[in-house]
């Protein structure tokens, strides 16, 4: 078995589903609106040496920007659909180099140096992402606000039926 083969084996994304029963009856969740494009809601609660996020993310018309993301990311999606673009970083701007189409029952890996951006397929996609070896400055380093208490509770419920 290579490096890569035992870095991206769902291990971390099995445990994570095997607790997500119980984490979701815990109140130590927070809940952001990342008001980007595409738009995303935001659960997420710390995690072993990262974090669990429970993303719904909204269809929009508007091209997305290549971001990435510091850590090791691990993504299941639950629901709904997706085109995700891969890129390189070059001197100034990402250079993409593949693209694939991401759908329920999906899982994929991505390397904290992978930049990507997504393209909503459907009105709505739901994805379980945990994120290992980083500690985000802030959720909120993006245009956005704090999830209501009650936001924050019918999103923990959308995402309990999958477990």
């Amino acid at each position: 078995m290579t490096g890569l083969e035992q870095r991206v084996k769902p291990e971390i994304l099995n445990d994570a589903k095997a607790e997500l029963p119980t984490l979701l009856g815990t109140g130590q969740w927070y809940g952001a609106k990342i008001f980007a494009i595409p738009e995303v809601h935001r659960v997420y609660r710390p995690w072993r040496n990262g974090f669990i996020f429970l993303h719904r993310i909204y269809e929009s018309r508007k091209r997305s920007s290549f971001h990435r993301h510091h850590g090791n990311m691990w993504v299941d999606v639950k629901e709904g659909e997706y085109e995700m673009h891969l890129a390189r970083e070059s001197d100034k701007m990402p250079t993409a180099y593949a693209s694939m189409s991401v759908k329920a029952g999906d899982w994929y890996f991505m390397g904290q140096r992978d930049w990507h951006r997504i393209q909503p397929k459907t009105r709505e996609t739901r994805s379980v992402v945990i994120v290992q070896d980083w500690v985000p400055p802030t959720i909120l380093n993006v245009n956005g606000e704090w999830m209501t208490t009650r936001e924050l509770q019918e999103h923990l419920d959308i995402f309990r039926a999958y477990f």
